[in-house]
């Protein structure tokens, strides 16, 4: 016995699945900036960090 799936089935599986692999692995990166002599920085940071 066979299961078959529909093509347009395996495409929206693999776009799900490509989402929660994104979502799990990736960390949330903030932006801080930092003045320093007059020029403003943009320091890429943990969200969890920032106060």
């Amino acid at each position: 016995m066979k299961a078959r799936i529909d093509p347009i089935a395996i495409v929206i599986i693999s776009l799900l699945l490509g989402w929660g692999w994104t979502e799990l692995t990736s960390e949330p990166v903030c932006e801080e900036q930092e003045v320093r002599d007059g020029v403003t920085y943009i320091i890429p940071v943990e969200c969890d960090t920032i106060p």
